[in-house]
């Protein structure tokens, strides 16, 4: 039972910290906090290193190099 509350406090530790960095990058927080509480760690990887690899893929596209 105690399992179960520790997995509902990580998930919406997760939701919250997922919403915190999407508002900061000015992406949508609310899909971010659902993305956090449903996938966890993965959506904390992706939402931090996500716009650092579009932004690099788009500078190889515009011949940056």
């Amino acid at each position: 039972m105690n399992s179960i509350f520790v997995w509902i406090a990580l998930s919406l530790a997760s939701g919250i910290a997922c919403y915190a960095i999407a508002r900061k990058k000015g992406k949508d927080a609310a899909l971010w906090f659902i993305a956090g509480v449903i996938f966890n760690i993965f959506a904390l990887v992706i939402i931090t290193k996500a716009s650092k690899v579009l932004e690099k893929t788009k500078h190889q596209k515009q011949g940056g190099g």
